[in-house]
């Protein structure tokens, strides 16, 4: 188990950063760019306060807006999990306060009880990434193409008897829009 977890909650110009520790009460938070200059700001901060050799960090899995920090952590060989956001969700339960702070507390709450559990992070490959993007985005324009069809599907039902609406679905189907 780590004694000292930073809680990292990203966004596509933000990351907000909060280190907890095991033993103390106290917690420190702080916002930073999410781009090299911010990560080097990050690691500058969270050296104020521990020694930057014994920090573990734990994020939520944001897709792209987290690959920046990961590639620096890796680079700069620190430790860090990339954690599933529900997973995250359901290890909170109930709560009334909703604010990138508290989020990133915590994600790193959360990193520090399930540390054993994590799988510390290695980034995909280039290609891997790209794979995985595109797939993601075929996927979805699928869907659409199924949530279309049904539509399509109820409107002829619905308008069974009215040529003129069985006539314009033809028209539609042959310009291909």
């Amino acid at each position: 188990m780590k004694t000292i977890v930073v809680g990292l909650d990203i966004s596509k110009s933000t990351i907000d950063a909060s280190i907890v520790f095991l033993e103390k009460d106290e917690c420190y938070h702080d916002s930073f760019l999410n781009k090299t200059f911010g990560y080097n700001q990050l690691v500058n901060w969270t050296s104020k306060y521990c020694d930057v050799g014994a920090l573990f960090f734990c994020l939520e899995h944001t897709g792209y807006y987290g690959r920046g920090i990961c590639g620096f952590l890796e680079k700069k060989g620190f430790e860090y999990a990339l954690a599933n956001p529900l997973s995250i969700k359901r290890s909170m339960g109930l709560r009334r306060e909703k604010s990138d702070k508290y989020d990133s507390k915590v994600i790193a709450l959360y990193g520090m009880k399930f540390y054993e559990e994590l799988r510390t992070g290695t980034m995909l490959k280039e290609e891997l990434l790209v794979l995985q993007m595109l797939l993601s985005h075929r996927k979805r324009i699928q869907e659409k193409e199924l949530a279309y069809q049904r539509q399509e599907k109820l409107l002829v039902h619905c308008f069974s008897r009215q040529k003129s609406v069985k006539f314009i679905l033809d028209d539609v189907k042959r310009l291909d829009i």
